[in-house]
C-alpha cells in the first residue's frame, strides 16, 4: 500500500465509521486537506497552512469532521521548533477541531515526538500544542501506535 491508498483508505475509513455512529439519514460532510509542508512553504512565501484553515473558517456550514491527513513539515530531516511554532500559530483556533494523521515527514527520527509535541493529536502536549481535548467534537479512542505511517511499521521492508 502507498502513502496515497493508505491516505484514501484512513479517509473513507474515518468517514464510514462516523457515518455509521451517527445512524442518521442525513448527510455528512467531511473536510481533508494534507501536506502543508508548513516552513519549506512559509520561506517561500506561500500560505500553506493558513489557506486551508482560511477556507475552513469561511465555511458557512462546518464539516462533521476535518482531517488533516499529514505533512505538517517538509523537512527530510528532525523537524524543527520553528516549524513547530508556525504549525501551531496556523492551525489556531482549529487545532481543537481538525484530526491530524502524521505523514512520512513528520515522523522526524521515528518516535514522532515532533509530531506529539507540536500537532498533538492526543493532548498529551498540550503546553506546546494548544489542543484542549475537551473542546474536540468527538472523543478520539486508540492510542499513539495506531498513528504511525504505513512505512513507518513496515520495518527492513520501508521503502
Amino acid at each position: 500500500m502507498n502513502r496515497r491508498e493508505f491516505l484514501y483508505t484512513s479517509g473513507l475509513g474515518i468517514f464510514a465509521a462516523y457515518a455509521h455512529r451517527r445512524k442518521s439519514n442525513s448527510h455528512i460532510t467531511l473536510w481533508a486537506s494534507s501536506d502543508p509542508h508548513t516552513l519549506q512553504n512559509y520561506e517561500r512565501g506561500y500560505p500553506s497552512l493558513d489557506l486551508p484553515i482560511r477556507h475552513i473558517n469561511s465555511l458557512s456550514d462546518q464539516p462533521d469532521i476535518s482531517v488533516m491527513l499529514g505533512d505538517f513539515s517538509g523537512s527530510l530531516g528532525e523537524p524543527t521548533t520553528r516549524e513547530g511554532e508556525l504549525v501551531v500559530s496556523g492551525m489556531i483556533n482549529q487545532q481543537n477541531s481538525i484530526y491530524p494523521l502524521a505523514g512520512n515527514h513528520d515522523s522526524g527520527l521515528s518516535d514522532l515526538s515532533w509530531f506529539r509535541t507540536w500537532v498533538d493529536p492526543l493532548g498529551e502536549s498540550t503546553s506546546s500544542s494548544g489542543v484542549d481535548l475537551s473542546l474536540r467534537p468527538h472523543q478520539i479512542v486508540g492510542n499513539a501506535e495506531v498513528l504511525l505511517p504505513p512505512w513507518e511499521c513496515l520495518g527492513d521492508y520501508a521503502l
